[in-house]
Order: C-alpha cells, then sequence, then structure tokens
C-alpha cells in the first residue's frame, strides 16, 4: 500500500472525526479498511474497523460500534497484536459498561487489563482500574470501587497524569458521598478542583463546585467553605 495515500487519508479521517464529521470519518476509515483489506495491510483494515466503532459509539450505536470492534479484535487476535486487542478489549468493555451488562464489561476490562500490565503500560492499567472501580461504585461495592480507584491513583500521581488524577479524586469523592462521609468527600472533591482550576477546565471545575455546593448544603451552613473560598489547592 502506497504510504503517503495511508498517511495521507489516516489524517483526513482523523480531523474528520475529531470536528465531529461522523459521516466524512467513517467514509474515509472505511476507504482505509478496503485498502488495507485489498493490500494484505491486517493492521491498517482492524485500525480502521476500531475507529469506526468509535465513530459508532460516539454517535451512540452501540450495536454498530460493537460489530466493528469484533470486526477489529478478530484481526488483532489472529496477528497476535495484544496491544491492538487490548484496545478493543476496553472499548467493548464500555460498551457492555454502557448497557449495564457488569459481568460483560468486567469480563472485558480484565481482558484488556491483563495485556497492559504484562507489557507494562501503565496509563492503559490505570485507565482499566479506574472503569473496573466505576462498575464496583455502581453495583454498590465500595470497598472494591475504592481499591480500583487507588490503584488507578497510585499510577497517575507517579506518572504527573494530573487529569487523569483529578478525574480519580473526583470518583473517590462521588464514594464518599455515597457512603455519607461528607467530610471526606469535601477534600477529594477539593483536590480535584484545584486541578480543573489549574489547567482552565471551565467545565470539570463547574461540575465540581455543584458537587462541592451539594455537600454544603447538605452539611450545614458553615460546615464546608463557600465555592469562592476554594481557589488555592488544598492540603495533600
Amino acid at each position: 500500500m502506497d504510504l503517503y495515500f495511508t498517511a495521507l487519508i489516516q489524517l483526513l479521517a482523523a480531523h474528520a472525526q475529531n470536528t465531529r464529521n461522523f459521516q466524512k470519518a467513517a467514509h474515509l476509515f472505511e476507504r482505509l479498511a478496503t485498502s488495507g483489506k485489498y493490500h494484505g495491510d491486517a493492521k491498517i483494515e482492524a485500525s480502521a474497523y476500531h475507529q469506526l466503532g468509535m465513530i459508532a459509539q460516539e454517535q451512540r450505536d452501540l450495536a454498530g460500534a460493537e460489530q466493528w470492534y469484533c470486526k477489529a479484535m478478530a484481526i488483532f487476535e489472529k496477528q497476535g497484536d495484544e496491544h491492538g486487542a487490548a484496545s478493543t478489549y476496553g472499548q467493548l468493555g464500555r460498551i457492555a459498561h454502557e448497557r449495564r451488562d457488569f459481568a460483560g464489561a468486567e469480563q472485558w476490562y480484565r481482558k484488556s487489563l491483563a495485556i497492559d500490565e504484562k507489557q507494562g503500560n501503565e496509563h492503559g492499567a490505570a485507565s482499566t482500574y479506574h472503569q473496573l472501580g466505576m462498575i464496583a461504585q455502581e453495583q454498590r461495592d465500595f470497598a472494591s470501587a475504592e481499591q480500583w480507584y487507588h490503584k488507578s491513583l497510585a499510577i497517575e500521581e507517579k506518572l504527573g497524569d494530573e487529569h487523569g488524577a483529578a478525574s480519580t479524586y473526583g470518583q473517590l469523592g462521588n464514594l464518599a458521598r455515597m457512603r455519607g462521609d461528607i467530610a471526606v468527600a469535601e477534600r477529594w472533591y477539593r483536590k480535584a478542583l484545584a486541578i480543573w482550576v489549574k489547567y482552565g477546565d471551565k467545565h470539570y471545575e463547574a461540575m465540581t463546585r455543584s458537587l462541592l455546593e451539594d455537600l454544603r448544603e447538605a452539611a450545614g451552613p458553615g460546615s464546608i467553605p463557600e465555592p469562592g473560598e476554594m481557589e488555592s489547592p488544598p492540603p495533600a
């Protein structure tokens, strides 16, 4: 396959996907998959199927996404491409999770995790630990959820992944709130808020301030600082 042609189509398809022009992106990735299949380039073909799955998933077409991911997975497994397979297992886990098929989601996540741990992919493992924590939390298995979140957090802090850490701080805050531990929830939310403020992420900043406001109302006047008083990072 012409490498220039492949790189160009990949670039155009990725741009269309990132700008949410899903119809154009799908057309380009389908073209790429067809070309990869014709020229016997299994990696290009499987990667294109995977991206088609992500496009379908972003449009909430879970059945279509699942079909694309399974096509990608079959090729990755046949080729012994563990990295590609792990990524696809993870996406299939997310589909099962969205369907509230917790047992299915956990099976896919654990398949992905086994490869990430084997290959030393700490970033991938941290993400999967986080997802497993969410599954446990949604099933009200708070002890397991907390263990998974802390495994994720240990890697995120080690790697300096502040955005990942902030997301996990937020989930630990949600977990504490569900347990009725307002003081602990507040501390986690404040740690998350400090990072969102630092990076100017207005969306997550607003969400975290809203959660803190809910805690303040639940705990009573004066028990938790007003949102405007929480600009400086909390103590570690």
